[in-house]
């Protein structure tokens, strides 16, 4: 997303328990579905046009009963309809993401409504995207200026060999984790000109590793930290049950 930056307005947004029209409206600032549609087709006249990101889409159905789903899909999907209306009005874009078993559902109700989309299958992550995602601050100037980071040369190999060698790892989620930790622990310098840069190395990777970086491992530093703030909701095993409520088998 940040490289998105420079050309878009982002607005993202899990789904809600308000309804899909909802979350998107709210997302945009806005009550009504009505001016929704109306600032969404006149979208020309910005300087640079939204992207919206509603996440987790499929909640739709697995936290209702099926009518209320059917009904809560076909409204949301005929809202887009109305907001998409005459394209050539219209540069913004809308990312619908879900898992892919619910993929049939909501492309047979695409088809029905006719509307100008793309299919992207999220893949495992593999060696050429671990570099990618570590690499690509730097690949885009401004993201490059931004953040100022320097990265070693042999640092982005090192790491996705490292991954790529626990085969039962979630490859996305440890990345972004081990990523997250090296910022926070990277101290950054000042330059003469005011301007903080960090360094990425092999050798803050390697006890980053030492530490744990894993699911299991981040979890249970989570869970210390946590247990500062709320000690009695960790010992009474109510952060355990809220965890179980809001994931299921795929995470």
């Amino acid at each position: 997303l940040p490289r998105m930056e420079k050309e878009f307005n982002i607005h993202y947004s899990r789904r809600n328990d308000n309804g899909l029209v909802k979350t998107f409206c709210e997302v945009l600032n806005s009550n009504k579905r009505e001016d929704v549609i109306i600032s969404w087709n006149s979208s020309l006249s910005l300087e640079k046009p939204n992207l919206i990101i509603i996440d987790q889409l499929e909640e739709a159905f697995t936290k209702q009963k099926s009518k209320e789903a059917e009904r809560e899909i076909k409204d949301f999907f005929q809202f887009l309809s109305d907001c998409i209306g005459d394209t050539k009005k219209c540069n913004s874009r809308i990312i619908l993401s879900y898992r892919k078993e619910f993929h049939p559902e909501i492309a047979s109700i695409v088809r029905y409504f006719n509307l100008p989309n793309e299919t992207y299958f999220v893949k495992q992550l593999e060696r050429k995207g671990i570099i990618e995602a570590i690499e690509g601050i730097n690949a885009n100037e401004f993201t490059k200026r931004k953040y100022n980071l320097t990265i070693e040369e042999s640092l982005p190999e090192t790491i996705a060999t490292e991954l790529l060698n626990d085969v039962d790892s979630a490859l996305a989620p440890v990345l972004q984790i081990l990523l997250s930790r090296m910022w926070s622990k990277s101290r950054p310098t000042t330059s003469k000109g005011g301007i903080e840069n960090r360094y990425f190395s092999r050798k803050q990777f390697l006890k980053l590793k030492s530490e744990g970086y894993n699911l299991e491992e981040f979890f249970n530093r989570q869970m210390i930290i946590l247990e500062d703030f709320f000690p009695s909701a960790v010992k009474s095993g109510l952060v355990l049950n809220i965890l179980y409520f809001y994931t299921t088998d795929l995470g």
